[in-house]
């Protein structure tokens, strides 16, 4: 006996169709730099996009940016990702003071049932002291050898 309308003929959801969009939420960050950075040194991490489904997300078209905020400063600096064109977005940047900085990576724009915030953000990224003496010229009478 067959089962009544049968051939079923199922429907697959590829994780590039329209219907599946980014899921910020689920979308997570890649590299040391999330973690730990230089200052005066640049720093980067890529953000790995994933679907609404679970899937690695592989097209491009998205935003995301990070902003660090310092520990005491509260100074904030914002930077944009780079469009790798296959779900990777890479995130650099460079800041001229050491000390503790709170990152917190979104994708603007896009709204989900758990924010636009990535996996893992905020995220604590330790600036460590550069070198010293570098780009310093010193001069004066008080520098001449006796």
């Amino acid at each position: 006996m067959a089962i009544p309308r049968s051939p079923f003929s199922p429907d697959f959801i590829e994780s590039n169709k329209a219907s599946a969009r980014v899921n910020p939420s689920l979308s997570f960050a890649d590299g040391a730099a999330v973690c730990v950075a230089t200052a005066g040194g640049s720093a980067s991490f890529v953000v790995h996009s994933v679907d609404s489904f679970g899937f690695l997300y592989s097209l491009g078209g998205q935003l995301f940016e990070a902003v660090l905020t310092h520990s005491t400063t509260n100074a904030r600096h914002a930077f944009l990702s780079l469009d790798s064109g296959d779900g990777a977005y890479s995130i650099s940047y460079s800041l001229t003071r050491s000390g503790v900085y709170l990152m917190v990576v979104t994708a603007p724009g896009i709204e989900s049932l758990g924010g636009n915030a990535i996996s893992g953000s905020p995220f604590a990224v330790t600036v460590l002291p550069g070198a010293a003496g570098v780009g310093s010229v010193a001069s004066g009478g008080g520098l001449v050898l006796p």
